[in-house]
């Protein structure tokens, strides 16, 4: 109902969304959520990029554009220093329509599938019922919600600061601090936000769960 309404709100003001379909290649259960560009193109620029789905070293990103955007968005292209990175983009293009692209993707989603698993089953292992979590049905994160006196900012901080990446949910959120209170009914929550990409096995994830374990405390 949100995505429609946002399609409604930008078709009734003439205006134009911007989608980040950020992680979309990895879903692991379910259906996949249908982007907002394929819904609706005339007023969506869908923008994407290759960073982790090949390699982050390749450098390249994507746009899509509704049709009459298409002469500005050539125009400004021929404006940047550097250009756009032409043999790049002729190798990934060939890598896309040769079909290796949608072998490789399989793959990604197969190795990610797993190591999601173990990271998973390392963290509620370690952390029994202290950790809370959302389990998303994809993307390469997962969130371990906590209690509304913790404090995941200070969490994360000491977290990282100890060689793990870790982001606190609160700050992320675009809204301000006098939307946060429970009066207004508006409280974005308290969590921590997991990477798991990097553990392959299930002895390093746990290892890994111990030792975050003694550091935050929790």
């Amino acid at each position: 109902m949100r995505r429609q309404a946002l399609l409604a709100w930008a078709e009734q003001n003439h205006a134009f969304v911007i989608e980040d379909d950020y992680d979309s290649e990895f879903q692991y259960e379910g259906r996949p959520q249908p982007s907002l560009a394929s819904l609706r193109s005339d007023n969506i620029l869908y923008l994407g990029t290759f960073s982790k789905v090949l390699t982050p070293a390749l450098r390249l990103a994507y746009l899509v554009v509704p049709p009459q955007l298409l002469p500005l968005f050539n125009a400004t292209c021929h404006t940047w220093h550097d250009g756009c990175p032409l043999l790049q983009q002729a190798i990934v293009a060939d890598f896309i329509q040769e079909g290796h692209f949608t072998r490789h993707l399989h793959k990604m989603r197969t190795a990610y599938a797993q190591r999601r698993q173990i990271v998973i089953e390392s963290l509620k292992q370690v952390f029994d019922t202290r950790l809370q979590f959302d389990i998303s049905a994809g993307g390469l994160n997962l969130l371990a919600r906590l209690e509304h006196h913790e404090d995941d900012v200070a969490l994360a901080q000491h977290a990282r600061e100890h060689q793990f990446g870790i982001a606190a949910l609160s700050a992320r959120s675009l809204r301000s601090d006098s939307l946060r209170s429970d009066s207004l009914g508006a409280d974005c929550g308290k969590g921590l936000l997991f990477g798991f990409a990097n553990e392959t096995t299930q002895e390093e994830a746990l290892k890994h769960a111990q030792k975050l374990k003694k550091y935050l405390h929790i």
